[in-house]
């Protein structure tokens, strides 16, 4: 099972997912796949988490959609705000 570092936009810190062959070959292709539903303290539910390649920044990135649009930020974005 490959393995992916990828900052965690929701906990400030970088972690280490581990990704099945085709979640790995999704994220290669396309820059981007679905890592499952998570659920954080204080959260009334789960929300899908996804790993990206930011087109800014060009860093791996694990974050949840934002907003109407779904919109998945960077690090330089959230840095920037």
């Amino acid at each position: 099972m490959p393995t992916v570092k990828a900052f965690n936009l929701y906990t400030g810190s970088e972690e280490k997912v581990k990704l099945t062959l085709l979640q790995w070959l999704k994220l290669k292709l396309f820059g981007i796949t679905s890592v499952g539903k998570r659920r954080y303290p204080r959260w009334r539910g789960h929300l899908p988490f996804y790993i990206y390649k930011c087109p800014n920044c060009g860093g791996m990135h694990l974050d949840y959609p934002h907003g109407y649009r779904g919109v998945l930020l960077c690090s330089q974005e959230v840095a920037g705000a």
